[in-house]
């Protein structure tokens, strides 16, 4: 990216549903609901390409969160602070 930062997150294999298993039962169906991604989707499988999407992009803030963390050393501080190093 010209000028700019790039960051990516890897993820080899995230198995991720929409339809079937789990996602009857009532809350797991209302948590995909809010997300848009509840049912198969059109064209089928949509739908779990798109939660997969999110699962990725909130990886990514979580790592990008850690790397904040890590250079601020908050992290050490807090480890510190709670007796755990």
């Amino acid at each position: 990216v010209e000028g700019g930062v790039y960051v990516s997150v890897s993820i080899p294999s995230l198995p991720v549903g929409t339809v079937g298993g789990g996602t009857g039962v009532e809350t797991q169906h209302e948590c995909l609901a809010m997300l848009g991604v509840a049912g198969g989707g059109d064209p089928p499988g949509a739908n779990a390409k798109a939660f997969g999407e999110i699962v990725a992009a909130a990886v990514l803030a979580g790592e990008l969160s850690l790397l904040g963390a890590l250079a601020a050393q908050h992290l050490a501080r807090a480890h510190q602070n709670l007796g755990r190093g």
